[in-house]
């Protein structure tokens, strides 16, 4: 129940299911150069929860790890005034502003709304807006949308992607998308022997 600038050191590390949200009225931001990091692994089957909504980050990252279990995250409400390089610390391992990653084998259903996320960006290897990955072959089943990306950097930005390895369901919505842009959304499944549905409409 603040507004208050808060310094959390460099990066806030969540290792339980949790939801964590500013209350009507405030917005807590944390200190530049501070990330949050969540991960966490539940026993095969058994279902958990994330939802983080409401900070600002002056120059930071979001950043979710699924190490097993079937996890449901939201990222919503998030303001992150200036994604560069140096946003992407120990809290920022998805190489993005606002990352999920299933590192297991069993599902990730995950929401990520209502942010807005500004890059600076001066390469093309420089973090993306959103990423969702799955590296240990569980499922993706996502939506992205009412977001507000945009980039004022010297490169070019890419703002969404995606690379699933298990079957996974995209649906990106929505989105206000402004500056400089490499691309607005990327998909490259790596495994093409499942089953791999996009839908995107109504971005600009």
């Amino acid at each position: 129940q603040t507004s208050a600038t808060l310094n959390e050191g460099p990066v806030l590390v969540i290792t339980k299911p949790l939801t964590l949200t500013a209350l009507s009225g405030y917005r807590p931001v944390l200190a530049a150069g501070t990330s949050i990091s969540a991960t966490y692994a539940a026993s095969a089957g058994s279902n958990w929860s994330l939802t983080l909504e409401g900070f600002t980050l002056l120059d930071g990252a979001v950043n979710v790890q699924v190490g097993g279990g079937n996890a449901s995250v939201v990222l919503r409400g998030f303001d992150i005034t200036n994604l560069t390089q140096s946003s992407i610390g120990a809290g920022g391992g998805a190489n993005s502003g606002l990352g999920v990653r299933n590192n297991g084998s069993g599902s990730l259903s995950y929401e990520i709304d209502r942010n807005r996320v500004r890059l600076a960006i001066s390469s093309f290897s420089q973090p993306h807006a959103v990423s969702a990955d799955a590296p240990g072959g569980g499922t993706l089943d996502g939506r992205i949308h009412d977001n507000r990306f945009s980039s004022t950097g010297p490169q070019a930005a890419s703002f969404v992607t995606v690379y699933p390895q298990g079957a996974s369901t995209t649906r990106v919505y929505a989105n206000q998308l402004d500056g400089g842009m490499n691309t607005g959304l990327t998909i490259f499944p790596g495994n093409l022997a499942v089953a791999h549905r996009l839908v995107a409409v109504g971005n600009a």
